[in-house]
């Protein structure tokens, strides 16, 4: 459903080195879709995402069900990816 999740450029982005079990995150950002008229939008349910790290190969599946719009309304994201952050995320903190 949708196009990628664009980068957020508001967040710089650094090279992430994880030692073997490191941990490192990502915040997505998903837009309110409420806030978007149904006839622009095309609202339907996610069940999850294709999630892909840059440059490896292939994805991984995340169920997580979310409202979406089945429509691409030019000069609206609905999914915005920050850069990978070295450690854990800390809920609520959008670091």
């Amino acid at each position: 459903i949708g196009a990628a999740a664009a980068p957020d450029r508001g967040v710089a982005a650094s090279q992430v080195l994880l030692a073997s079990g490191g941990i490192a995150h990502a915040w997505l950002q998903v837009a309110d879709t409420v806030s978007i008229p149904a006839s622009q939008c095309d609202p339907v349910t996610a069940d999850g995402l294709r999630v892909a790290l840059p440059g490896a190969p292939g994805a991984t599946y995340l169920a997580h069900r979310f409202a979406a719009c089945a429509a691409t309304i030019s000069g609206t994201q609905i999914l915005a990816i920050q850069p990978i952050q070295p450690g854990a995320a800390r809920r609520g903190s959008a670091q």
